[in-house]
């Protein structure tokens, strides 16, 4: 009997020992509880670790898309938990109203003057009118001219006569009897004698010296034997409803040869004229 009592009191200390470290295991445990439980109480809370104020900042979403949750530290998830009426801060950002100068993100809008460009185009340029064949020849005879070239001014001329054209010469008209009195402004003037398909005509610059006719009422045209004959002088007769008249006009190039281009046409014209009418 006295060695039982001794087996069994060594195992009645062992339970004792056991039964104090669980009630000072437990008494731990409840003080942690409830430390973690009232986080605005005034126990001390030194399980809780800070994060760092040099973390690595989360990029703020951009508006209208939920941010990702940011990664806490692994002893801050197992020590620090946040309140369940907590409101989110993407919630907030979600809500408020879009800023206005803001772009939205996705949009590629294209900027404003494009958009006026494609409703309000600008008209496109009237494309220049062609010129006529008898235009482009009544150019070139100028040209000609200008150039005493007289052949070839002949050639253009006639060109421009075959497709409807005219021929125009800058002649001086005299309104005395031939002498070509230069010195006198009033002896003479400028103009352009014309000749078409169906009549002949002069306009002057200036002054109301002028004429028109049918090649029916053309009587004569022909060099002057003394009159200006030095400058090309030569006269066109008309009789139109019974009245006479006869003008001396001369090239104003002074050119024999350009007034020989001129008498050439009148004549081709004359000779042709229909005067049974």
């Amino acid at each position: 009997m006295p060695r039982k009592k001794a087996t069994v009191a060594p195992r009645t200390n062992w339970l004792l020992l056991v039964a104090a470290c669980l009630a000072v295991t437990a008494i731990a445990y409840w003080q942690y509880s409830s430390t973690v439980a009232t986080p605005n109480s005034s126990a001390p809370r030194t399980l809780t670790i800070a994060a760092p104020a040099a973390a690595v900042a989360t990029p703020a979403a951009p508006t209208g898309v939920a941010a990702p949750a940011r990664v806490k530290d692994n002893a801050s998830a197992r020590t620090t938990k946040a309140p369940a009426t907590r409101t989110p801060a993407t919630k907030a950002r979600a809500t408020a109203p879009p800023s206005k100068t803001a772009p939205s993100v996705g949009r590629h809008d294209p900027p404003a003057a494009t958009t006026v460009e494609r409703e309000n185009p600008l008209p496109a340029p009237a494309p220049a009118a062609p010129k006529s064949r008898a235009e482009t020849y009544e150019a070139a005879a100028r040209i000609s001219l200008q150039k005493r070239d007289y052949d070839q001014a002949r050639e253009h001329i006639d060109a421009a006569l075959g497709h409807g054209g005219k021929a125009v010469f800058t002649v001086i008209h005299d309104h005395s009897r031939g002498n070509f009195e230069t010195d006198d402004p009033k002896a003479t003037c400028v103009g352009e004698l014309t000749i078409v398909a169906n009549e002949v005509r002069f306009e002057p610059r200036e002054g109301g010296d002028r004429f028109s006719a049918n090649w029916s009422d053309v009587r004569d045209a022909g060099g002057n034997k003394f009159f200006g004959s030095g400058r090309g002088g030569f006269h066109v007769s008309i009789n139109a409803g019974g009245k006479y008249k006869n003008f001396n006009l001369a090239p104003e190039s002074k050119e024999k040869a350009e007034a020989k281009v001129i008498l050439d046409l009148l004549n081709s014209y004359i000779r042709g004229a229909d005067r049974t009418k």
